[in-house]
């Protein structure tokens, strides 16, 4: 695609190749994909956005998002730094307000710190110029291949790269500690300065008998009013919660199974609303299967897609 400009505009290079289609830059690809999926241009927002620390320090970063059928990726990098983020919405969000939750996630990943900062270099821990770096004892570190030499690995803390034996210096300050770790996609939510993960024992079974504890309680014969829909929607938000948790925590299968039990439940209740259940059935199938692979656990939902 060197030398050459996008298939639409005709002005700027393309990024976006697809076999038969063209050659787009990423704004109009974007238009496209829109267009192609019935979706609602929305995405109406600063391109560029800067946040300003506590302390001072200043960061700018560039936003662009991609639509990919019905998710919509958005990335955020530094300029000049090494601060990246990431978010995942859906095509029929609003682009503008899922912007705005980004860009405050940005700022939350910015003054949020995982990295102690001494003025007293030491032979334990990470030490450049006159500073010497360590692990706090929460934090969010962020993976990628390294740029320089893709055989190996490059971990960002508080948007500065370090290399694999650094890495294992930032333990310096806790030997004989142990480390409980879990692993997130970079899309997740991060965790600001005062929270805290907690141990949540979730079974099948237990999560199950609570969902159908819910709907024994808000429905009867198989009808929910407007009035119990909102308040069992309400106390769905919990389950949905611990779904997620699951699929976080790499149990997508065990999700996926309570997901598709959930669902079938929530079809089968008629609700004079005409509303209720689908918003909640979309939103539990959207946390176990995101690129709709399912199509047993999306079938009951295709109707409004017809």
């Amino acid at each position: 695609m060197a030398g050459s400009v996008c298939d639409i505009c005709k002005k700027v290079p393309p990024r976006i190749h697809i076999e038969g289609v063209g050659e787009f830059c990423l704004d109009c690809y974007n238009k496209w994909a829109l267009e192609k999926y019935d979706g609602e241009d929305t995405y109406q927002y600063a391109k560029n956005m800067s946040v300003i620390e506590p302390g001072g320090a200043y960061h700018t970063f560039e936003i662009e998002h991609m639509i990919m059928g019905p998710l919509v990726t958005w990335e955020a990098r530094e300029i000049g730094g090494g601060y990246k983020f990431r978010e995942i919405s859906y095509i029929d969000e609003n682009g503008a307000a899922v912007a705005s939750r980004f860009f405050k996630k940005i700022a939350r990943g910015v003054c949020t710190k995982s990295l102690d900062i001494s003025d007293y270099p030491t032979s334990n821990t990470v030490n450049r110029g006159d500073k010497s770096y360590s692990l706090k004892e929460k934090g969010v570190v962020h993976i990628e291949e390294d740029e320089d030499d893709y055989s190996r690995l490059a971990f960002f803390v508080d948007g500065m790269k370090f290399s694999e034996e650094e890495f294992a210096k930032l333990f310096g300050a806790v030997p004989g500690f142990d480390l409980h770790y879990q692993i997130h996609d970079a899309s997740d939510d991060l965790p600001g300065e005062h929270d805290y993960p907690v141990y949540e024992r979730i079974t099948k079974d237990g999560l199950l008998k609570e969902f159908h504890t819910l709907v024994s309680e808000y429905c009867s014969g198989g009808h929910i009013s407007s009035d119990n829909a909102f308040n069992l929607s309400y106390e769905l938000e919990q389950i949905k919660r611990r779904i997620r948790v699951l699929v976080e925590a790499g149990d997508r299968d065990v999700a996926v199974e309570i997901a598709g039990e959930i669902i079938n439940t929530l079809k089968d209740i008629k609700c004079e609303d005409g509303i209720f259940p689908y918003g909640d059935m979309a939103a539990i199938c959207r946390i176990v299967d995101p690129y709709r692979t399912n199509d047993e656990l999306w079938g009951p939902l295709f109707w409004d897609e017809e």
